[in-house]
């Protein structure tokens, strides 16, 4: 049995492991001797083997979890949490790296990590293999060193690994860390160490995927996907899709194509931004209002999220589905469209909501130091007049407390949105909402 990755999406196999569990009859064993599974896809994978000798039990254990999985049990989405991370970041990017190392991801993932080590018995796979309940168990993670989709199993005797072209199969007693590899998706989550190498997801340089199982003595496949194969429909007929982002485009093109805007995203990391604004906000300030505002913070703010967004089509273009796409005759702009946009459309949510919450806070700080028209009323400009007018010396706090506490519940408004947006687009919450109705 092979389970791919897929995020959250990976709920979707417990519902088909469940309908065969059903099909079983009562207290029978592990049906599939090798099961190989990559990302999200290795969690089920390894849980199915620790509990080998019931498989019903196995999966009744697996809808337990991600029956009641939220995303604080992925990575901490406190608001301290939060905002630590945005300073760190911050700061790396004005300073370059010189005075703040550079942070490891985007996401602190030890919710995650705690969570798997509470609910799986990693031991329990050699005593299934022992016992004859399983054959082999394969975790792919990707080296971020060699460049190599490499394939951790644990097998009964007879097992050998072996090296091929970009993918090799390595005999490991399997253990938390080799989920952790399999699951860093890159930039979001920081990868995971494995002997000299650091590995990330496993889907990013897994051109086989039904490799491991065929060289760990699988005659026969069962593959769970989870993508729609199922072309989208338009609601209207005059209805367009949204057009690819820079990242999108510079990561699954390459080449001088990559090289070019990679290059310009770099030039506007490096150099310290904030400077940039209030020089040009200087220069345009007689004609400064909101409109020229919002064009100049999309000159400058566009950098970050297209070489995150880069980082994810990377992974997407080493996936089975895209080879597919190209053999199949599909240009750029419609196979980043209909294949892409569907993984790439909450990530670009969540930039969308920190992008409005840096531009309100740079508004703030641009409105405080004069360089807007004063005259237009936003909490930038109340604090402003508030200084300007010595509010705290004349008593009148209410002046400063009132735009301070209204941005507070703003930045935290925002927070919340991104959560819920979130969840809306995670498709076992939109399970979950079909089923209640």
């Amino acid at each position: 049995m092979v389970l791919p990755g897929g995020g959250a999406r990976c709920a979707f196999q417990v519902g088909v492991l469940k309908a065969i569990a059903e099909m079983m009859p009562h207290g029978c064993e592990n049906p599939f001797p090798v099961i190989s599974g990559t990302s999200a896809g290795s969690i089920n994978s390894v849980v199915l083997a620790t509990r080998a000798r019931r498989f019903r039990v196995a999966v009744a254990e697996l809808e337990r979890v991600w029956g009641h999985f939220h995303s604080n049990q992925v990575f901490r989405a406190d608001s301290l949490t939060m905002l630590k991370s945005s300073l760190q970041w911050f700061a790396t990017i004005v300073t370059g790296g010189l005075l703040i190392g550079t942070p490891k991801s985007l996401l602190d993932n030890s919710p995650l990590r705690a969570l798997l080590s509470r609910n799986i018995r990693f031991p329990r796979i050699q005593q299934s293999i022992d016992d004859g309940y399983l054959h082999a168990i394969a975790v792919t993670a990707a080296s971020y060193s060699s460049a190599r989709s490499a394939t951790f199993f644990q097998a009964a005797p007879g097992c050998k690994s072996w090296s091929r072209t970009r993918r090799s199969g390595i005999r490991q007693t399997i253990n938390l860390d080799h989920l952790m590899a399999s699951i860093a998706v890159p930039m979001i989550f920081p990868p995971a160490r494995l002997g000299g190498e650091y590995f990330g997801d496993g889907a990013m340089r897994q051109a086989t995927p039904l490799s491991p199982a065929i060289h760990l003595g699988a005659d026969r496949i069962l593959v769970i996907g989870v993508r729609d194969e199922t072309a989208d429909k338009l609601s209207e007929a005059d209805s367009s899709p949204e057009f690819p982002s820079i990242g999108m485009i510079a990561g699954y093109k390459g080449g001088n194509t990559d090289r070019v805007l990679m290059f310009i995203s770099d030039s506007l990391l490096v150099i310290p931004l904030f400077l940039i604004i209030v020089l040009m906000a200087m220069l345009v300030r007689e004609s400064m209002n909101l409109i020229t505002l919002g064009l100049l913070l999309a000159l400058f703010g566009w950098a970050w999220d297209a070489r995150v967004i880069r980082s994810l089509i990377l992974s997407l273009r080493t996936r089975e589905f895209t080879q597919t796409a190209i053999l199949s005759g599909a240009r750029t702009l419609p196979l980043v469209l209909n294949e892409y946009m569907p993984y790439a459309t909450p990530l670009v949510f969540s930039t969308l909501i920190n992008n409005m919450a840096w531009a309100i806070g740079l508004e703030m700080t641009l409105a405080i130091l004069g360089l807007t028209n004063v005259l237009i009323p936003t909490l930038g400009t109340m604090l402003y007049w508030a200084i300007n007018y010595h509010a705290i010396l004349l008593g009148r706090w209410w002046w400063v407390l009132t735009p301070v506490v209204l941005s507070v519940l703003l930045f935290v408004a925002l927070y919340w949105m991104s959560v819920s947006v979130s969840e809306y687009l995670d498709p076992r919450m939109r399970v979950q909402r079909v089923g209640a109705e």
